[in-house]
């Protein structure tokens, strides 16, 4: 018998999931979620989405339902270079490419800069999405930690230095500078300038992951990372998948010219182009509004929930915990004191009941982070978020040590 596996791609195949993955999946059914990190499924548009479809399938069904340019349709990329504006950039539509949802904006990146062995950065802890595409690649990936401003730009340095050093310079910095995933926090202005100053120096690239700027409960949008960028070092990506609906699988980079000319490229070897029908909803419900509406309705939604997840965790949570308080996004993450429990033990004891997160799947390192976990507040009830806070707090007090 032929051993195919001998043909497989050695950067992938080398990739271990996370070590609490045959553990935790998704929760047995019925169990509260606190794991999924998505909008809440009951605010979804479906019937203005479906009403979007049929007008646009009646208006343009020829140009939806072949194949296209792998860029995206001209008109979305229009809307998207006014809507950067909101982030202190200003761009031209020819800077702005559609992808199929931001893992997909990721992978693209990947491939169009990292082989096996280039070194790359991101935070600790990081989006496990990303944990995941970047080590599948090949590439070298450092986690840095992070300090209250962002991510700790001295020990970035040392390592951008220590690379050039070693003439293996540092290549990319993945970061995620609002309303952190999973930590819910935010980078500082000055952080963000500091980033770009040492790309310069070093000539590195950023790739700012912003997938939760629309969801604001307390304070101001910043600018971006890539507002303060004039060297065309920065590569944004942004998505639908949270003010629209993930299912349709649609997100966006903007960058230089040169790089998304390139990233395009790469887009088109790959899989042609974002799907016609998701692009076409995502420019009318845009174009007419409603994104910006159903935005301002979701914040007030979010932000009760947030507050509430917060207030169950001071209720019942004993004195060994800790955990964030975003002012945006959709998680909050949870520390527990080190020692105290078996990670692993505490997802067995709870996983009928409640689901979350287990902080391991945001590290690098096999079984780091396993005392810490990510709760989302978005998903579930206002009920349920209290419920299911409670009873994750009754499982640590039981096998606390």
């Amino acid at each position: 018998m032929v051993d195919v596996k001998k043909m497989f791609d050695p950067a992938l195949m080398s990739y271990k999931p996370p070590k609490s993955t045959p553990y935790a999946g998704w929760g047995a059914p019925g169990a509260i979620k606190l794991g999924s990190g998505v909008p809440d499924p009951q605010y979804y548009p479906w019937k203005l989405i479906a009403t979007l479809a049929e007008e646009a399938l009646e208006k343009d069904y020829q140009r939806i339902l072949s194949y296209g340019m792998p860029q995206g349709f001209p008109e979305l990329r229009a809307w998207i270079a006014e809507h950067s504006e909101k982030n202190d950039v200003e761009i031209d539509p020819g800077q702005v490419l559609l992808c199929d949802g931001s893992t997909e904006a990721m992978s693209l990146v990947a491939k169009l800069l990292l082989q096996p062995g280039d070194a790359m950065v991101m935070e600790s802890p990081s989006y496990s999405g990303a944990v995941s595409v970047f080590q599948t690649c090949g590439a070298h990936v450092e986690q840095i930690p992070l300090d209250e401003e962002g991510i700790d730009i001295v020990l970035l340095e040392e390592y951008a230095k220590k690379r050039q050093n070693e003439e293996k310079p540092l290549k990319l910095a993945y970061i995620m500078p609002n309303y952190h995933n999973p930590l819910g926090t935010t980078t500082s202005v000055k952080r963000r300038k500091e980033l770009v100053e040492l790309a310069e120096k070093y000539e590195f690239l950023i790739l700012e992951d912003d997938a939760y700027i629309e969801f604001i409960y307390e304070g101001k949008r910043l600018p971006s990372i890539q507002s303060f960028d004039t060297k065309g070092l920065v590569i944004y990506t942004s998505t639908f998948s949270k003010p629209l609906a993930p299912g349709l699988r649609l997100a966006w980079i903007t960058a230089s010219p040169e790089i998304t000319m390139a990233l395009t490229r790469v887009k088109g070897a790959f899989n042609m182009s974002a799907s016609h029908l998701g692009q076409a909803i995502a420019l009318a419900y845009c174009k007419e509004g409603h994104m910006y509406e159903h935005i301002e309705k979701m914040n007030k939604v979010y932000k009760k929930k947030k507050d509430l997840m917060l207030s169950a965790l001071e209720e019942y949570m004993p004195e060994y915990v800790t955990w964030t308080k975003p002012s945006g996004g959709f998680f909050l993450w949870v520390e527990i004191e080190e020692g105290k429990i078996d990670g692993i033990e505490l997802i067995q004891e709870t996983k009928a009941d409640v689901s979350y997160r287990p902080g391991d799947s945001f590290y690098i390192e096999e079984g780091e982070g396993l005392n810490k976990l990510r709760l989302c507040f978005t998903f579930e009830t206002e009920e349920n978020i209290e419920k299911g806070v409670k009873i994750l707090a009754e499982g640590i007090k039981k096998l606390a040590k």
